[in-house]
């Protein structure tokens, strides 16, 4: 069976619970890219760690994650979601695409997708936020860090608004591409896609 043959079976298979085909491209600085899907593929164990060897470039599949646009000629941006916070030295020029990471209140916690900090922006200064239609190139050392406060055996399948048994044990850290009241969308490096964890299941 060819490569492409291969993957393209391989993917089709694994959509829902079990093993799936991770693919790389090459990113602009020459690394490993690994494309992420918009799809929760589970270990085959069910067992879910952190793993160590984290690449350096990921590509986020489109309808993953919320961006938007600066709206201003340009936005502030603060170390927390108030303007008691302190200003950070730089601003975000107008049509900066960034990445909404979750919010507070009037408040954008964001992730400018080509350079920059993470930081927080008012919500005016921002077009609507929306899933992206595109795929999104980013340094995974950029994304935040959620760590899990309690051992759980349940998580929740993006985009199928589901339940599946799988281990997490407490203590695993894990980038995270979205934040909301009731869950951490996060990065599963083992299968390049992603998986809702409870809200109270992280810190």
């Amino acid at each position: 069976m060819s490569q492409l043959h291969w993957c393209t079976f391989c993917f089709v298979l694994t959509w829902g619970l079990s093993s799936g085909c991770v693919t790389s491209v090459r990113s602009d600085g020459g690394f490993a890219a690994q494309r992420v899907q918009a799809a929760t593929v589970l270990p085959k164990s069910k067992i879910i760690n952190a793993r160590g060897d984290v690449p350096t470039d990921i590509v986020v599949a489109p309808y993953v994650v919320m961006t938007s646009r600066v709206a201003r000629p340009r936005a502030e941006m603060r170390v927390g979601p108030g303007s008691h916070f302190e200003l950070l030295d730089v601003f975000l020029q107008r049509d900066t695409e960034v990445v909404i990471l979750s919010q507070h209140g009037v408040w954008r916690k964001i992730l400018p997708i080509h350079d920059g900090p993470v930081a927080w922006v008012h919500s005016q200064a921002l077009s609507r936020a929306k899933l992206n239609t595109h795929s999104i190139h980013l340094r995974s050392q950029r994304l935040p860090v959620v760590q899990v406060v309690h051992d759980t055996d349940k998580v929740w399948l993006y985009g199928q608004n589901a339940l599946a048994a799988a281990q997490v044990s407490r203590g695993t850290m894990f980038r995270t591409l979205r934040l909301t009241d009731h869950g951490a969308l996060v990065w599963l490096a083992e299968t390049n896609s992603v998986v809702w964890l409870s809200r109270k299941d992280v810190l």
